[in-house]
């Protein structure tokens, strides 16, 4: 399975005007993102454990890659946290009742997605930064810098 296969779920989700499909629809395009920085961090021969700080640190790591794109990608990353975390836990938030905010938060979702999909081709440039400091971390770090 791949990343993508969330962000198609969290798309053919919010077609679906329930507010529990509109919440599964921001759960799953986050989860997605997720899964496709953590594969851009890992290209680089960081190792994350499984743990719920892994989200911290993956955002942490986009965040000091030393590219802007992939900065600003980090930001949203954690803002799209945010919505899943209140999709997920927050049953009284009124947001997902409509399309409105799902819609916003899946633009977001693909924006990020080919963000850091172009980020692959500029990942030798990226690679010092994020493993320098996934080091700092006491992340793992594989392979020759």
């Amino acid at each position: 399975m791949n990343a993508t296969e969330f962000v198609d779920l969290a798309i053919r989700l919010s077609s679906d005007p329930r507010e529990a499909a509109q919440r599964s629809a921001v759960s799953r395009g986050y989860y997605g993102v997720f899964h496709a920085a953590k594969e851009l961090i890992e290209s680089c021969g960081v190792r994350f454990e499984d743990s719920a700080q892994t989200h911290d640190k993956l955002w942490w790591c986009l965040d000091q890659s030393g590219d802007a794109d992939v900065a600003t990608a980090a930001r949203k990353l954690k803002s799209l946290r945010t919505a899943r975390n209140t999709a997920d836990y927050d049953l009284l938030d009124a947001r997902f009742k409509g399309r409105s905010f799902t819609s916003i938060q899946l633009a977001e979702v693909k924006a990020v997605v080919d963000c850091l999909h172009a980020a692959q081709s500029k990942l030798a440039a990226i690679r010092r930064h994020v493993r320098a400091y996934a080091r700092s971390l006491r992340i793992p770090v594989v392979g020759d810098d």
